[in-house]
């Protein structure tokens, strides 16, 4: 049977002042400039990929942020556009909890989401606030073109495969359960990836932000 654990580090919040970044242009993920971010992004990135066109495709296509545009990337914007009503469910749970604590809600955030979801990924590996290139968990922020901003916190955790029971480890952990209600943050990310045959599982991640 496979156990359930807690968050395996202490949730943080970092106060982050007068950080300046430049926001793309135009919309998050819209790969072809029709003005919108759906599955016809992943269409484009794949349909490039196959002409070996890849060089003619908008920054959004290189949306892992390694620098490449390629099929990790289609890959990786697919299973985000289809992980879309999980995050609106954790969204939704968060602010349930918010608003019995007097604490305004927040607002799902694409950018925010795509950050949280690369950090998913690779808590697999380090499951740490500390990334993979042992740079600090809020660098993720700067890949996604985030603006201007104040405060920024993360949690995270594994072992759960659902929102429920990732919200119930948060909730009982108290650094955790502090970034959720505080009234520092205005938007939140989510990112949760699953994967099989991995020792927890599933991997999740808010990014908190303002």
């Amino acid at each position: 049977m496979k156990v359930k654990i807690a968050a395996a580090a202490a949730a943080f919040t970092m106060a982050l002042c007068s950080i300046q970044s430049v926001c793309a242009a135009g919309v998050f993920g819209d790969v072809n400039g029709d003005g919108k971010f759906s599955v016809r992004d992943v269409s484009s990135i794949a349909q490039s990929i196959s002409k070996g066109k890849t060089s003619s495709l908008s920054s959004e296509a290189d949306f892992n942020r390694d620098g490449n545009k390629d099929v990790r990337d289609a890959a990786f914007m697919a299973a985000f556009i289809s992980q879309k009503p999980t995050f609106e469910e954790m969204l939704k749970q968060v602010n349930r909890l918010r608003s019995s604590y007097g604490a305004a809600p927040l607002t799902l955030d694409d950018r925010l989401c795509a950050a949280a979801s690369l950090r998913a990924r690779e808590i697999i590996s380090k499951l740490s606030h500390t990334r993979p290139d042992n740079s600090d968990c809020f660098t993720v922020l700067e890949q996604y073109n985030m603006p201007q901003y104040s405060f920024a916190g993360e949690n995270i955790a594994a072992g759960s495969h659902d929102v429920s029971g990732t919200m119930d480890q948060w909730i009982n952990s108290e650094g955790h359960f502090k970034n959720m209600i505080s009234t520092n943050f205005t938007k939140l990310g989510v990112g949760v990836v699953h994967v099989p045959n991995t020792f927890y599982g599933s991997y999740w991640v808010q990014e908190f932000f303002s």
